[in-house]
């Protein structure tokens, strides 16, 4: 199992999204990933998606830390407009503990 299997497994595993995700690879040249290396799409509490675009094993798990992260902070009870900001402080801190997890668990 590669590093991105890995990591999507473990992402499950460790760091749960209480709705479901589906996670797709997409060819770079993909409509819904042109331009960007992931991106997370919710459609309501049960159809969100993360799409990530195909690159090397390394870029693509870091790429699924993030938009994982953004399927985390969306989930999050605050009274705060997410829908303002992708990137608030609620998603830095989300991300920055998977990804210093993430490292330890796999590169350690």
């Amino acid at each position: 199992m590669g590093l991105f299997a890995q990591t999507k497994a473990w992402l499950r595993r460790t760091y749960p999204v209480p709705y479901p995700v589906r996670v797709y690879c997409l060819s770079k040249d993909s409509p819904k990933v042109r331009g960007c290396a992931g991106l997370f799409v919710t459609y309501g509490p049960e159809k969100s998606f993360i799409y990530i675009a195909e690159a090397n094993e390394g870029h693509m798990a870091e790429t699924l830390i993030e938009e994982w992260s953004h399927a985390l902070r969306h989930a999050m009870p605050l009274d705060v407009d997410y829908e303002g900001e992708a990137h608030d402080e609620h998603f830095w801190v989300t991300y920055g503990r998977i990804t210093n997890a993430w490292r330890k668990r796999f590169f350690a």
